[in-house]
């Protein structure tokens, strides 16, 4: 309390020895520990290019989360997340958290998976890879869903570099190379996935077999991917057009917008169907206004269709394997999601019981998706939509619910925000 009340009063050398006489009277004391990163902290805006002062934040964040073991941790693991991204090229913050040798809340490092995941292409990946391996070991369930994500991401990206490195203009420019020697974010992801098979090989045969049976038995169709792309297309078109100055007299699409329509077909629709697509869009080169009223058409006429669809389907005859999936699995498989609700521990969670026999097919305002739903060994429901949007999309709405969820947090403890 004594420091608090001298670094208020800006008396920074007088506070420091008040902090580091509190922790000297009680090492297990969290609140003193996480007082003093925060004193460091505030030291470190005020003079950013002390890294000292983050090195000492670290130190003392790092001893205040591996004693409180209770959800005040995870502000704390938000600001070490945030300052190891600040290293310099001695490595100091590195060599800090390094050295640490207490206790690692590897429990609520849960909650910044995604952050984890993103931070093994920065300069801090030498770090969070130890938390990773951790998280791995002890809750492997948590990182699964994660890592086959994130793998699939890098993917493109590896193939890109590869593709680059093996041509010898580039290689011999030096566009890509690997100087420093230090591993890409692909083989910290291979590591981690050897680690969760070798540690859980029934555990994640089960995993694997339950998400590729998901991603090859709930296919879109071709009208449901044309649904999608059309939706897409105009948006896109309709915002574009709302730009446009006035007077408005016939303007012509976009180059952009050419080109995408060219892809597309090319890429992305059926045989059956490029025909009336090319002569609509792109043989006959419509305005902008003739161009979306074709697009509305096309949008109208496939809502209609998607309407007509059976709006429930047998889950034996969609996913046989799913639905016997309580009998062929190896491991208990907890109900997803669950790992991300902030939870101070995944004692009761609830596990898969089974599949429901049923799928409900929903269409959407600009897409379709079908709805499976869960069973739990409780007895409880849960339904989850399988959907195929762009990457960015789905990672945007990720980012946005850990957001709202830590933002829940800390209103849940004001009586006011609590009650509205």
């Amino acid at each position: 309390l004594k420091g608090m009340f001298l670094s208020k009063l800006r008396a920074h050398d007088e506070a420091n020895q008040a902090f580091a006489t509190a922790v000297q009277i009680d090492l297990n004391l969290a609140k003193a520990w996480a007082q003093w990163g925060f004193f460091n902290d505030r030291r470190l805006s005020e003079d950013p290019n002390n890294i000292s002062f983050a090195n000492n934040a670290i130190s003392c964040y790092l001893q205040a989360a591996g004693l409180y073991k209770n959800s005040k941790t995870r502000k704390l693991l938000c600001r070490i997340l945030w300052l190891i991204g600040m290293d310099d090229t001695s490595g100091s913050l590195a060599s800090a958290f390094d050295s640490f040798r207490g206790e690692i809340p590897v429990w609520y490092w849960i909650t910044f998976i995604p952050q984890l995941l993103t931070s093994l292409s920065h300069k801090e990946a030498g770090m969070v890879r130890q938390i990773l391996i951790r998280i791995a070991k002890s809750y492997p369930q948590a990182l699964h869903f994660q890592l086959r994500t994130t793998k699939e991401d890098f993917a493109v990206i590896q193939r890109q570099t590869m593709a680059a490195v093996s041509n010898p203009r580039l290689a011999a420019g030096g566009d890509v190379q690997n100087s420093t020697g230090t591993r890409q974010p692909w083989e910290y992801l291979d590591e981690l996935n050897g680690i969760l098979k070798t540690a859980y090989p029934l555990l994640a045969l089960s995993l694997e077999s339950l998400v590729d049976q998901i991603n090859q038995k709930f296919k879109t169709s071709s009208d449901e991917d044309l649904f999608r792309l059309v939706n897409v297309l105009l948006i896109d078109g309709t915002y574009n057009y709302n730009r446009l100055p006035y007077p408005r007299e016939s303007p012509k699409l976009p180059a952009s917008t050419e080109t995408n329509l060219v892809r597309f077909s090319e890429n992305l629709l059926p045989p059956h169907i490029r025909v009336k697509f090319n002569a609509d869009f792109i043989d006959s080169k419509p305005d902008f206004e003739t161009y979306i009223k074709r697009l509305r058409h096309w949008r109208n006429r496939l809502e209609n269709k998607l309407d007509r669809a059976p709006k429930v389907e047998n889950m034996e005859k969609l996913c046989p394997h799913l639905s016997n999936f309580h009998h062929q699995k190896f491991e208990d498989i907890e109900i997803p999601g669950q790992y991300l609700l902030n939870k101070d521990n995944n004692t009761h969670f609830v596990k898969i019981a089974r599949f429901l026999p049923h799928v409900d097919f929903v269409r959407g305002t600009h897409a379709s998706y079908r709805r499976l739903t869960i069973r739990g060994h409780d007895g409880s429901l849960h339904s989850f939509a399988v959907q195929y949007p762009a990457v960015r999309h789905s990672r945007r709405e990720e980012r946005m619910f850990q957001l709202y969820r830590l933002f829940n947090e800390t209103l849940s403890k004001n009586v006011q925000t609590r009650r509205r």
